[in-house]
């Protein structure tokens, strides 16, 4: 990033931004709450089409691919180094800098390692849907429901070198962290 393209960094704005992804049909239920815990936190929705039936699964298996699409359309609009994206029904009720710490990279609730015996989880069986030079790096995040992205992780998404593998179908909890790690 060019040091014109920096985000600001002001003592006084939050360590965090968030994006809620959410679609037209489920809302934010829980917004309400979040801001009320979080008020000086800027929030950004991140809406998936509208669909039904085997499409709508298709979108959900790929909710990577909206991030990434968020990103590219609106990194602009973001000033924090961090980006926390959240799914539509997350209930936080407290202040994230409580529960969450500035990291670098990715930041999830737990990684599965496909090689670790005690990390059976049944996406791994989509590890032949990778490109075969990540495959043998395969992980996952479990949930993508809370997901903390840096602004430099959030570019590396979106590098054109990664466009095919967002055509393709692969389960985005195993297709994003393979790619970040």
């Amino acid at each position: 990033m060019d040091q014109q393209d920096s985000p600001p960094t002001d003592p006084l704005l939050p360590h965090f931004e968030v994006v809620w992804m959410t679609s037209a049909h489920t809302g934010l239920p829980h917004c309400k709450e979040f801001t009320a815990a979080n008020p000086l936190v800027i929030q950004h929705r991140c809406d998936s089409p509208e669909a039904s039936g085997d499409e709508r699964v298709r979108i959900w298996r790929n909710c990577d691919r909206h991030i990434r699409n968020w990103w590219k359309a609106s990194r602009h609009l973001v000033k924090s180094q961090h980006v926390i994206f959240l799914e539509w029904d997350v209930v936080c009720n407290v202040p994230l800098d409580r529960i969450l710490s500035v990291q670098e990279g990715l930041v999830c609730s737990r990684i599965k390692r496909q090689h670790n015996p005690e990390d059976s989880w049944y996406w791994f069986r989509e590890v032949p849907n990778l490109p075969a030079a990540m495959q043998a790096s395969a992980i996952g995040v479990v949930p993508l429901a809370v997901l903390q992205l840096t602004r430099e992780a959030l570019d590396a998404l979106c590098e054109e070198c990664h466009d095919e593998l967002f055509t393709s179908d692969i389960y985005c909890e195993m297709r994003t962290p393979t790619l970040l790690q």
